[in-house]
């Protein structure tokens, strides 16, 4: 076996370790986050997550992916894009889709309160952690 082949596992084991003892409620940060910050977050590393082949960064890809397939009806759903993905300030975004500056951040906010429903539940941190 490489070193390389030992180093993937034991990031591997040391990655599913520390998911299942945060699942289990035995490892919390000093702050804990709110669901909201969690998807928040979640949104902000998708454009890394989608450059990974780790199990764990796929799923959370493709729920990603579920949940703005779903919304796609909403209107201003490319807020979300735009500001997670792209990196674009309400602003940018607002410029992007000539409307106002605070009609992005309304439906930014109403879209990651959505989306935390499904991100932060305990039934997806179980399917994770399977």
């Amino acid at each position: 076996m490489t070193e390389k082949e030992i180093q993937k596992i034991v990031r591997d084991t040391v990655t599913a370790t520390v998911l299942q003892l945060k699942a289990a409620g035995m490892l919390q940060p000093a702050t804990a986050k709110t669901a909201v910050q969690k998807t928040e977050e979640l949104l902000r590393q998708y454009p890394q997550l989608r450059n990974s082949s780790e199990p764990y960064a796929l799923r959370v890809v493709a729920e990603i992916d579920a949940l703005l397939a779903a919304a796609e009806n909403e209107p201003y759903v490319d807020v979300i894009r735009l500001y997670y993905f792209g990196g674009l300030t309400n602003e940018g975004c607002a410029n992007t889709l000539c409307c106002d500056e605070r009609t992005c951040r309304r439906y930014r906010k109403k879209l990651v309160q959505q989306f935390s429903v499904r991100l932060a539940s305990d039934e997806f941190i179980r399917e994770l952690l399977e």
